[in-house]
């Protein structure tokens, strides 16, 4: 190995161990830049892999997911994974014009579309089926998400207020 291989390769072992050593241990108080607000200063800073993202000093963090109160919020790349949410069987009466609209089931609310959360455009949504509030957002490039309930409204929009945190590295 030459020692300009070798110094290339302690360097990345260094930087990876740094990255490491903070998305291991996200409770060290690292200030958000993202928050914007000298009220937020204690928000800290979340290392994920491919991005970061502010989260407000009482949450909770364990693994790949953070939490407080009713509110959830979980992270990671690739596609986030599907659940369902809500389901209702709704019986409908055929009739020989064609099938009637299948009804909406009560207190359901779904809101999606894109927004521009770091930089790089997402898929961002905040729905309401029954008493459950469900938020998220995926990113294609790069391919990350973080998705959250809870059980309240405030809730839910404190999750996506987190969520739009979202930083990603400049090349």
């Amino acid at each position: 190995m030459t020692s300009r291989v070798r110094h290339w390769t302690a360097t990345l072992l260094v930087a990876t161990g740094c990255a490491h050593h903070v998305a291991e241990s996200p409770a060290a108080t690292v200030p958000c830049a993202a928050t914007g607000s000298s009220a937020d200063a204690a928000w800290r800073t979340i290392a994920a892999e491919r991005f970061t993202f502010c989260l407000p000093p009482r949450w909770r963090v364990s693994g790949h997911e953070a939490s407080l109160g009713s509110a959830t919020l979980r992270w990671g790349t690739g596609e986030h994974p599907r659940e369902v949410a809500h389901t209702e069987r709704v019986v409908v009466s055929g009739s020989s014009r064609g099938a009637p609209p299948v009804p909406t089931p009560p207190e359901t609310e779904v809101q999606r579309g894109p927004e521009v959360i770091g930089g790089k455009s997402a898929d961002v949504w905040h729905n309401h089926f029954g008493a459950a509030f469900y938020v998220g957002a995926q990113w294609q490039s790069p391919r990350v998400w973080l998705v959250g309930d809870a059980g309240t409204s405030d809730d839910a929009d404190a999750v996506l207020a987190i969520i739009r945190t979202a930083r990603f590295p400049t090349p």
